[in-house]
């Protein structure tokens, strides 16, 4: 299994780590909104649809 260069699931950027899970494909294909991938229509999700709600009232930065 190859290694792949970790991507902050916060930024989008580099970590500069070196990685040999699934967690990038994971990443890249729920924040790709579908059909936007130039080389394979059918990569993403409809994640990016969602509408980001408050669950708890004490939460300041929510």
């Amino acid at each position: 299994m190859g290694t792949d260069a970790a991507l902050d699931t916060l930024t989008g950027d580099y970590t500069g780590e070196r990685i040999s899970s699934l967690a990038n494909a994971v990443y890249l294909r729920l924040m790709t909104p579908l059909g936007a991938w130039w080389a394979d229509p059918s990569v993403g999700s409809h994640l990016h649809e969602l509408e980001r709600e408050r669950t708890w009232r004490g939460c300041g930065e929510c």
